[in-house]
């Protein structure tokens, strides 16, 4: 039985930053679940963009949330 194809950390990273420009917050949630699956296993490097991300991810949460009670 083929394995199935399972993402590297990097790639969850380059598809948040995608999903952060394109303001896809569902996708963003997901991949930032799938790195923090994996947080003992990434680089401090890694761990810092991860961070990075979600701070993006909440800004744009609260931003989204703020333009829906307006």
């Amino acid at each position: 039985m083929a394995q199935a194809f399972r993402l590297t950390p990097e790639d969850h990273l380059k598809i948040l930053e995608r999903s952060a420009v394109d303001g896809d917050l569902s996708t963003m949630m997901k991949n930032i679940g799938e790195l923090h699956l994996r947080w003992n296993s990434l680089t401090p490097s890694l761990q810092t963009d991860v961070k990075r991300m979600e701070g993006v991810f909440l800004t744009l949460l609260q931003a989204r949330t703020a333009g829906a009670r307006a």
